[in-house]
């Protein structure tokens, strides 16, 4: 009769931790990164002009945030041009690049003020349903072969799969291992948890 102890197996063993908390911390880095993504796109920022072309002319092209000061005044994004030469330019790009109107302050003739809508209650709910839809299909989404359910399907099917030929391993074994798993999974749900709630 073939016998497998636990030392031997070594119940989900070390190696196979490792790997699977690495997987998990990839889902937590994933959820970071997706979350700062939507936070900037439904937040009123200047990155988004900074790397703007702007045609100079004689086909030299340049970015915005070589040729001005771009910054976030009230309800407006202030461009202030370096050379007032180059206002026009810079009013074109923005409109065929962004499709958005640039004004000529009425205070400075090398200011123009592209008007932005500031955080609503509106854009906070948008905000607020897209990480909500994040965090659940992180947490729980088998599809999602990155969420935690799907981890935690792949090294748990295989010892059910053991479980039932119960190839030489007692229960008592195959239980201990599941419990590792499930325990794992647990801990990395609420980390996800904890950093959808700190958004």
């Amino acid at each position: 009769m073939r016998l497998f102890s636990t030392s031997a197996r070594l119940l989900f063993n070390n190696a196979e931790t490792k790997q699977m908390r690495a997987q998990l911390d990839e889902t937590l880095k994933l959820f970071k990164e997706k979350v700062s993504k939507i936070k900037s796109d439904t937040s009123v920022t200047t990155d988004k002009y900074k790397n703007i072309a702007v045609d100079l002319g004689n086909g030299n092209t340049t970015e915005l945030k070589q040729i001005s000061t771009i910054a976030l005044r009230g309800n407006n994004i202030n461009i202030v041009a370096f050379d007032p030469k180059q206002v026009k330019r810079m009013q074109t790009a923005l409109i065929q690049k962004l499709g958005v109107s640039a004004t000529l302050s009425p205070h400075n003739t090398q200011t123009l003020l592209v008007p932005v809508q500031t955080m609503t209650g509106e854009r906070r709910a948008q905000q607020d349903q897209l990480m909500k839809k994040l965090y659940e299909q992180l947490r729980n989404d088998a599809r999602d072969r990155n969420s935690i359910s799907s981890i935690r399907q792949k090294y748990l099917q295989p010892v059910r799969k053991r479980m039932q030929k119960k190839e030489g391993e007692s229960k008592p074994e195959l239980k201990k291992e599941s419990e590792a798993i499930e325990k794992l999974v647990r801990e990395y749900q609420d980390k996800l948890t904890d950093l959808y709630k700190k958004q």
